[in-house]
């Protein structure tokens, strides 16, 4: 699919399902996604995310029959998406099923924290049709989880995911590199374990400390020191080489997988700019060149809908150039790249082609210009490398 006909939401393609689940027990120390700590989700939260999908169920406009005529993945995030009792996955899962065209869904992901992880929990999300569980471990080391504040043991994150599997879901693993006090073998110990549950997915996730932050208050008042860059190529390059050993192929900078069925397909979406749908507060939504997002904390967006309106605080509608210099971005964080006719014809494209080739950054085969292991760590910096103004069409 060509970049203007992907990103317009153009084509048969089915678009993707996302559902923002943003309540945690406890917010985790370098978290800064759209969460609210609570012991529980709120009652009104299902009936709320029902409500919205209901709204845009019965939309008739161009880009509704356009671009979400069809959905076939649906992905529950967070937040803590486990936090939800076992009785609300049939009620949620059932309920867009009604209002939205899920006929076709091939994969339900649903985001999990290994201590809320029981069996009655995971028999009702297996029964209300959840196919795949991203567990977020985050690490497999007792002091890592302390240091990170995480409320599982590594012992839990190791039952979570064999409770996990003995049911035939799809396990996923997040895992946190960086993290100031580790070494690298401690990361390879890590990594090891990981291989260990068998998952068929895993995700390597850079430990970002943001400003807003517990952890990024402790930064600037000294008390941690982050991680040498040279140090996070190393880890880095370490979980290519441990993961890639054990039969898992990295395609795309954070994530690795057991052969291309065991990709993360809801994810592709987003870096295919193909359509997806958000729903709950702080999701947000793609298509047809335009993006728009649900107000952030949870009373502005049931107060949005209950005046009749959806939950949306803005939009935005992205121009060519956007969208291209998007498609470079997220097109080099991927093994697979980008096509070379696509790089040609921006304006000096081809020579900045030829010169990454020959410094290692990109390999051409097939009319795909695929970054190395080292383009990869340099992923971010390769658009740069383009001309934003093409010198003829796509």
């Amino acid at each position: 699919m060509s970049a203007e006909r992907s990103a317009t939401g153009g084509g048969a393609a089915a678009a993707g399902l996302y559902v923002h689940v943003p309540f945690c027990r406890t917010r985790c120390v370098y978290c800064d996604f759209a969460t609210e700590a609570c012991e529980a989700v709120p009652e009104g939260y299902v009936g709320a995310v029902l409500r919205e999908a209901e709204l845009y169920g019965e939309r008739k406009d161009e880009l509704w029959r356009s671009s979400f005529s069809s959905f076939d993945t649906l992905y529950l995030g967070g937040g803590t998406p486990s936090l939800l009792p076992p009785k609300a996955w049939a009620e949620l899962l059932s309920g867009l099923g009604e209002r939205l065209p899920l006929g076709g869904l091939c994969e339900v992901t649903a985001e999990a924290n290994p201590d809320d992880v029981q069996p009655r929990l995971l028999d009702a999300m297996a029964a209300a049709g959840v196919t795949r569980v991203s567990l977020g471990v985050q690490s497999l080391r007792q002091e890592d989880l302390l240091w990170l504040g995480r409320r599982h043991s590594a012992e839990q994150a190791v039952t979570a995911a064999r409770e996990i599997r003995a049911r035939g879901i799809s396990l996923a693993l997040d895992l946190m590199y960086g993290l100031p006090r580790a070494s690298p073998s401690a990361w390879r110990e890590v990594l090891l374990r990981a291989i260990e549950l068998e998952p068929m997915h895993i995700s390597c996730y850079e430990l970002t400390v943001e400003a807003g932050t517990p952890l990024g208050a402790r930064g600037r008042a000294g008390e941690i020191v982050c991680v040498e860059e040279e140090r996070l190529m190393e880890l880095f390059l370490m979980a290519r080489s441990v993961l890639g050993s054990a039969g898992y192929e990295q395609y795309e900078v954070s994530n690795y997988a057991r052969g291309p069925a065991s990709r993360s397909r809801h994810n592709q979406k987003y870096w295919d700019h193909r359509p997806y749908l958000g729903l709950g507060p702080a999701a947000h939504s793609f298509a047809m060149r335009r993006r728009w997002w649900n107000h952030r904390r949870y009373e502005d967006y049931l107060g949005a809908l209950s005046v009749g309106g959806l939950g949306v605080e803005s939009c935005e509608h992205l121009d060519h150039a956007q969208l291209r210099l998007e498609r470079l971005m997220l097109g080099f964080r991927r093994s697979e790249g980008l096509p070379v006719s696509f790089l040609s014809a921006l304006r000096g494209g081809a020579l900045s082609l030829s010169r990454l080739v020959a410094e290692g950054l990109l390999d051409v085969s097939c009319d795909r210009a695929a970054p190395t292991a080292q383009g990869l760590l340099l992923s971010n910096q390769l658009p740069l490398r383009f001309s934003e103004r093409p010198s003829r069409g796509w």
